[in-house]
């Protein structure tokens, strides 16, 4: 599979693939995150240890009691580590609301929330009818 390749036209490289490829460790997280936001601490948790026993050969740093915010943040330090460099965090961050806590330039600046978004692409735009501006 050639995802990051892209294509050239006119001695220009765009890189247009639609093709998202998630491995096993994110699907673990995505299901911890779905049980977390679902009020399901518990099974967040047993998702997240599936996660430790892989990655650290223990099951001691999660428990069943911890608090939903606690297993928010856990679920947001393994993505961090578990996702370095694949462009992952800063969705992740935005995602649970954890960008102006987290990121030191975004400290304080809480009331600029239009700084979150990313602009669409005209080729996007001209290419889907369906998006609106």
């Amino acid at each position: 599979m050639n995802k990051f390749k892209g294509e050239w036209i006119n001695e220009t490289r765009f890189f247009s693939s639609d093709i998202i490829i998630y491995r096993f460790a994110e699907a673990i997280l995505m299901k911890a995150e779905i049980e977390n936001a679902l009020s399901n601490t518990a099974g967040a948790v047993a998702e997240l240890v599936k996660i430790e026993k892989r990655a650290y050969k223990t099951t001691s740093r999660y428990i069943a009691t911890m608090s939903r915010q606690a297993v928010d943040n856990a679920i947001v330090d393994e993505i961090l580590k578990e996702f370095v460099s694949e462009a992952k965090s800063w969705w992740t961050l935005v995602r649970m609301g954890q960008a102006f806590t987290r990121i030191e330039s975004l400290k304080g600046r809480e009331n600029e929330e239009n700084i979150l978004l990313w602009p669409i692409s005209s080729s996007s735009i001209n290419t889907n009818p369906n998006i609106e501006e």
